[in-house]
């Protein structure tokens, strides 16, 4: 669909842009108003963390880490403080959600993003950025005294989970990985060329640790085989190249469609709940297509 509207110009790099500044609008609106009206549910078990309306802890995760970083670009590209003002709040939700990965992997995006640009433009202060980072820093101040003791909780479960790891990966994957150990002992038992290529099920990998692995490469693999591999990751790195190829992109373009496609492909992975998952699906595409827009003037 995406590629439809591109080609034919029915979409221009403003309504795009628009598209996802939108998008992060309506989350965080949602997020605010259901926790305003106390409706909504917690992240996890007992009053820990808490994700709205929402009904994937992961899936709402990686949707609002792709809106806070191309929000991110925009906000860069065109130094427009109402964007920066934007992922501050998508910020705040993604804190409230309680999840380790997102803030981790928000991290990891802005700085590579920032020092894959160093040295492009200079860096020019300004009162503008001045009253931001000053309203940022009041953002934080006041986040915390109001959410103080969700906080708190969101960083003992965090202790504890820390505690009760055996290593740092374990840690970092929720103990996906140990499951996966589990799984892959008993899917050597049921090995063969037929389940290789086309897999043995969801409900047989489903019997094999109570549920799926929520990592979607191996989830994928031992459910639907190299078959389901194929249509998934195969077909995602067949779009990147196809892009990279009819969309001639510069070298800056370049560098951005690479790092969103193996951020959000290793984050897939280790957190699963993107592939299969209409919600993510429609916004990994959005980001794989989003250097394509660096061509405009987004205003």
């Amino acid at each position: 669909a995406v590629e439809v509207l591109y080609r034919k110009k029915i979409i221009s790099e403003n309504d795009f842009a628009k598209c996802l500044v939108a998008s992060g609008v309506i989350c965080s609106t949602s997020f605010i108003i259901a926790r305003i009206l106390g409706l909504g549910v917690n992240t996890y078990e007992g009053v820990t963390g808490y994700k709205g309306l929402f009904n994937s802890v992961n899936t709402i995760t990686f949707v609002l880490i792709i809106l806070i970083s191309l929000t991110y670009v925009i906000a860069k590209e065109n130094d427009q403080i109402r964007m920066y003002i934007l992922i501050i709040i998508e910020l705040g939700c993604l804190i409230l959600i309680g999840t380790k990965s997102g803030i981790v992997l928000i991290a990891c995006i802005i700085a590579l993003y920032t020092m894959s640009n160093h040295g492009d433009n200079k860096v020019k202060i300004s009162v503008k950025k001045i009253l931001l980072i000053v309203f940022f820093i009041l953002c934080c101040i006041v986040f915390v005294i109001k959410f103080n003791t969700q906080i708190n909780e969101i960083v003992s479960r965090q202790y504890e989970f820390k505690g009760r790891s055996d290593s740092l990966y374990t840690y970092l994957v929720s103990g996906r990985n140990i499951l996966l150990h589990t799984a892959n002992q008993k899917y050597a038992q049921d090995c063969s060329i037929l389940t290789m290529l086309f897999g043995v099920g969801e409900i047989r990998l489903s019997s094999y640790i109570g549920k799926l692995l929520e990592m979607d490469l191996f989830d994928f693999f031992y459910a639907w085989g190299i078959g389901g591999v194929l249509a998934t990751y195969g077909l995602t790195l067949w779009y990147v190249l196809y892009l990279r190829k009819t969309r001639k992109f510069d070298k800056k373009q370049t560098r951005l469609l690479w790092s969103i496609y193996f951020i959000l492909t290793i984050y897939s992975i280790l957190g699963g709940h993107v592939y299969g998952e209409p919600f993510s699906e429609v916004y990994f595409v959005l980001a794989l297509n989003f250097p394509v827009f660096l061509n405009g003037n987004i205003t």
